[in-house]
């Protein structure tokens, strides 16, 4: 027991050292368009010091979760990754692709990190890698950091859509302008296997014209088999490893195209007034409560791991009104689960978050349910008649787009992680 005491306070000594003295370092694997060969961008893969536990990035990142700093190791691995690729004198055309495990959140960025970052806002073509699980981590800090890549002419991209089918419920949420697919996920033909979630994604990137580009490519067969799934771009050791940059570098005929994708829900001032042309029936909140428990069985059958946000009628613990077990399994299964209540209110239900809804909000007077998945999108917005009365208006959506909406404005609402005030990435230039 001692031992591990001691191995755990030299974990903790050990990463500190690489966040204070900077000593992550930065490879880069090219992305490649398929039709010529062409290199048109890179990804940027942060690795602590070799021959140190660290050297795999599993290892460093798991550490900053366990030791609460994914947001300050996410900013010096950003700031090697812009660093090297200035120095390395890039091409205005080439596109860098940086993961971001949480939201980024500018006033927590070191001065001398900050550099680069100013320089990579005014010179580099960035795309802002994220996945389901980041979202799941800090929902508002990641919306907010999509927000700020929008103003910055930065992209966006999620990853991981083969290792975790979370990915397609929160595809449209996130408005990503490329997808990566790893070629594992053609290979999964066992029963339970991923495959089936490639035709939503693949309707996906042709509905809203996504770059599409398949990771993992090891042959030149793999390659071909790429193109003919529409993917543009590849990634893998057939097309090039990960390595340090080394000028020069050739500049691009095609770079990665932006879909632009605006936040439309930015703005909206109630979860009412996102729905205020559809129609709606009136309801008691015994009838409103079959028709959601009805949707959340629902979400439960489908492959994909759904997003769900929830409020009560009276905004009473959820789990005096479903089974605690279908509460417990359905927060197993999904990206994200949160309920929107009084304080107090379900805080026992393990891996779902708590939102305070105080007095005098307009939510305190309305119930909801947003559930999002690969196949399911459903919206219930009902709003009290009157005070004290059992009697609500209801307005039931299955109209994806709005359903978006209604998700993009509950979760601009939740707070961080580490405490309850919200601080976003933009928060200088609002």
């Amino acid at each position: 027991m001692t031992e591990l005491i001691d191995d755990a306070e030299a974990d903790s000594v050990a990463f500190a050292a690489i966040l204070s003295d900077r000593l992550v370092t930065t490879v880069f694997q090219p992305l490649v368009d398929l039709a010529t060969g062409e290199i048109v961008g890179y990804e940027a893969l942060c690795r602590g010091p070799e021959g140190s536990r660290f050297a795999s990035p599993a290892q460093l990142f798991h550490q900053a979760e366990l030791a609460g700093l994914q947001s300050m190791l996410n900013w010096v691995c950003l700031g090697s990754a812009f660093e090297a690729f200035i120095r390395a004198g890039a091409p205005k055309s080439a596109s860098l692709f940086v993961n971001v495990s949480v939201g980024l959140r500018i006033d927590q960025c070191p001065p001398d990190i900050y550099a680069f970052v100013a320089r990579a806002q005014s010179s580099l073509r960035v795309f802002i890698e994220l996945s389901d699980a980041a979202l799941a981590s800090d929902p508002e800090g990641v919306l907010a950091t999509v927000d700020r890549a929008r103003q910055l002419g930065w992209g966006v991209s999620v990853d991981d859509v083969s290792s975790s089918p979370g990915c397609l419920s929160v595809l449209p949420l996130l408005a990503a302008d490329v997808v990566k697919l790893d070629m594992r996920m053609l290979q999964k033909d066992s029963p339970g296997g991923f495959a089936p979630s490639l035709g939503p994604l693949l309707k996906h990137v042709e509905s809203n014209s996504v770059t599409l580009i398949v990771t993992g490519i090891e042959t030149s067969v793999e390659a071909k088999l790429a193109r003919a799934l529409g993917a543009s771009l590849g990634q893998g050791y057939h097309l090039g490893r990960p390595e340090p940059l080394s000028a020069p570098m050739t500049a691009s005929r095609v770079v990665v195209p932006l879909v632009g994708v605006s936040r439309r829900s930015r703005g909206s001032t109630s979860l009412r007034a996102i729905v205020e042309e559809k129609s709606s029936q009136t309801m008691t909140a015994e009838a409103l409560l079959e028709i959601a428990g009805f949707f959340i069985r629902q979400a439960m059958t489908t492959r994909s791991r759904p997003v769900v946000l929830i409020r009560h009628p009276n905004g009473v613990a959820l789990e005096a009104l479903f089974d605690v077990g279908i509460l417990g399994q359905l927060s197993e299964t999904a990206v994200l689960c949160a309920i929107f209540g009084r304080p107090g209110a379900s805080k026992s239900l393990p891996g779902w978050r708590h939102v305070v809804v105080s007095p005098g909000d307009p939510l305190r007077n309305q119930a909801f349910l947003v559930l999002l998945a690969d196949s399911l999108a459903v919206g219930i917005v009902a709003t009290r008649w009157m005070p004290h009365e059992d009697l609500f208006d209801v307005v039931l959506t299955q109209d994806a787009e709005t359903v978006y909406r209604l998700a993009d404005h509950l979760i601009r609402r939740m707070p961080s992680e580490d405490g309850d005030e919200i601080k976003r990435f933009d928060r200088d230039d609002e």
